[in-house]
């Protein structure tokens, strides 16, 4: 005889597969496979709406007919374990690199991957007030071992694609028609600014710079990496860029 456990896997092992097979202790006729087909529909529906809020525009490169035939597949190689559908698109961008679409649109994945630290960007706490008004004051020497904290609502992401202009095409009033894959790479700074989503797209060494911040390294460190890949890299004008755009949260000093 079977577990709760068990029975519970089993019916959402049918849920995700074909209606006219039910779940064990279920009589199986035609009133309960239409029953049922009711039940999965709706199931499917709600995970397959979830996933179109989170990546709208993965949604409308990939059309919706076959958005949905991507969700459906998706729902069954990972299916929701919570009633909360907040992360239930976790993997979709691992899932969209390995599906045959992607041989395409080979920028698909990283469009996906966009889109998911946005969505996550969605739900991230209220940015706090920037503290950083005595940064001018602090002695010359000190500045090397200084880290820098970000505020909740950034996220770093780099691609080999045009991704940002990908995206930027298919918001509303968008300027962008077109977009060449031979734009990319991209190096972007990703925020929620009042409820809205925006790209900041910077070069490759000011990005390896803001990257180096955002994993506590010290200025003098990220700064090394950024003049590695550019050495005429302008730290007081890359600085100036964070602040004006409300990126950094506020910082901290070795003491001693």
């Amino acid at each position: 005889m079977q577990s709760l456990a068990e029975w519970q896997a089993s019916f959402i092992e049918k849920l995700l597969a074909d209606p006219s097979t039910l779940p064990a202790g279920i009589k199986n006729n035609k009133k309960t496979q239409a029953r049922f087909a009711i039940y999965q529909n709706t199931v499917l529906a709600n995970q397959r709406n979830a996933l179109q809020i989170s990546y709208p525009v993965v949604s409308a490169l990939v059309g919706e007919n076959c958005f949905k035939s991507i969700a459906l597949a998706y729902s069954r190689l990972y299916p929701s374990n919570s009633g909360n559908l907040y992360g239930f698109g976790k993997h979709f961008p691992e899932f969209i690199h390995h599906h045959p679409i992607s041989s395409e649109l080979v920028y698909l994945a990283d469009v996906a991957k966009l889109e998911w630290l946005f969505h996550e960007l969605r739900f991230a706490a209220d940015p706090s007030e920037a503290r950083l008004d005595s940064l001018a004051q602090i002695p010359a020497h000190e500045l090397p071992t200084m880290r820098f904290k970000f505020q909740t609502t950034v996220r770093l992401f780099h691609s080999k694609f045009p991704v940002g202009h990908i995206w930027e095409m298919h918001q509303n009033n968008s300027i962008i028609q077109t977009v060449n894959l031979n734009d990319g790479p991209a190096w972007l700074i990703l925020q929620r600014v009042g409820g809205k989503h925006s790209i900041l797209e910077i070069t490759e060494e000011a990005w390896l710079f803001t990257e180096a911040l955002s994993r506590s390294l010290t200025l003098g460190q990220a700064f090394d990496l950024a003049l590695a890949k550019h050495p005429e890299f302008n730290l007081a004008s890359h600085l100036a860029l964070l602040g004006t755009h409300h990126i950094l949260s506020g910082y901290t000093r070795k003491t001693t």
